[in-house]
Order: C-alpha cells, then structure tokens, then sequence
C-alpha cells in the first residue's frame, strides 16, 4: 500500500513542474520498476549472505517512513533543481530523486520476510505468494483509501504523514516483536 501511495504522491508533486502527462506517469512507473527490481534483488541477496536479517528488514521499513514524512517539502526544491535540463532528464532524473530510495527499500522487504518467515525451503514458494497476494491487496485498498479520500479530503502532505506513521508502527513491530531467527 505504501509503495502505491509513493507513486500517486511522486506523480501528484511533480505536476507543478512537469504537468500530468503520460510523461510523468511513464517517468513515475519506470524509476518504480527500476527501484523494486533492485531492491528484489539486494533483498534477496541480503537475505541469505548476513546474519541479521531483522537489522536490514527494519532499516527498510523506518528508512521510507521517514523520507515519505519529508517528501512533501523537500520535493519543490529537488525538483527545482531540474528544471534547468531537457524535459524528459529533467523529469526522470525529478522521479528518481523522489521515489527511487523509498521504493527500493519497499522491494527488499519482501524477500526479507520471505527468508525470515520460511524455516524449510519447501514452503517458500507458498510464503512468497501469500506475501504477494496481501501486499496487492493492501496496495489496491490504499491506492483507492489514498486517492479518492485522504487525497482530496485531507491533502497530498497529510497522506504522506499518515502513511509515514503507519510504516513507523510496522517497523516498531518488526523491531520489538519479531525475534532473531535461529538456525
């Protein structure tokens, strides 16, 4: 859910620069696949290669809630600052400089809990697809929660929050009650 708030939000805030064209989505759903690819395959790797799993799984829980809780403010100034190149770098450089780091964390955190929550190999695969199956559900409610109610009756930076305090509680429980995994 998180993730789909971050890419309305990115679109929404780039606007006033950029307009709302398929440019901007295009530039928006590139630099999120891009990011999640990347953030798939470092969370994989994280995964299996440190002995702590919960240490990265936390920082990719807290790292997003607090550049999601900025985002509002701090987006004008970044993309000030690429106003001065071409339209299309202009634009995706201004998508990755606000989305790339949040998304990126979002794409490590299911590989993550996959590894932590699967004791034996043989049930991975069913862990992996429950773990899709609610991260789409969730990403459906909030898509439609975040776009035809908190947007409009509460304001893009007052979502940010919301969603920023929500990723905050999912760390703190992540952090306090998940438990190193044994081997």
């Amino acid at each position: 859910g998180a993730l789909m708030v971050t890419e309305i939000a990115g679109a929404k805030l780039i606007a006033p620069f950029y307009g709302a064209s398929s440019f901007v989505w295009t530039a928006i759903l590139a630099t999120t696949v891009a990011s999640l690819s990347l953030g798939y395959y470092l969370g994989g790797r994280f995964s299996y290669s440190t002995g702590d799993i919960l240490k990265i799984l936390n920082a990719s829980l807290l790292l997003p809630s607090l550049l999601l809780l900025v985002l509002g403010w701090w987006s004008a100034p970044l993309l000030q600052m690429t106003l001065s190149l071409p339209m299309l770098p202009g634009l995706l450089l201004g998508s990755v400089l606000l989305i790339s780091i949040p998304v990126f964390a979002f794409g490590m955190v299911t590989p993550l809990l996959v590894q932590y929550m699967t004791k034996a190999s043989q049930y991975a695969g069913e862990m992996a697809g429950r773990f899709y199956a609610v991260s789409t559900a969730g990403g459906i409610i909030f898509t439609l929660i975040y776009g035809f109610y908190i947007i409009p009756f509460l304001g893009l930076k007052t979502g940010l929050l919301i969603i920023s305090i929500l990723l905050f509680i999912a760390f703190l429980c992540i952090r306090f009650m998940l438990k190193p995994a044994t081997d």
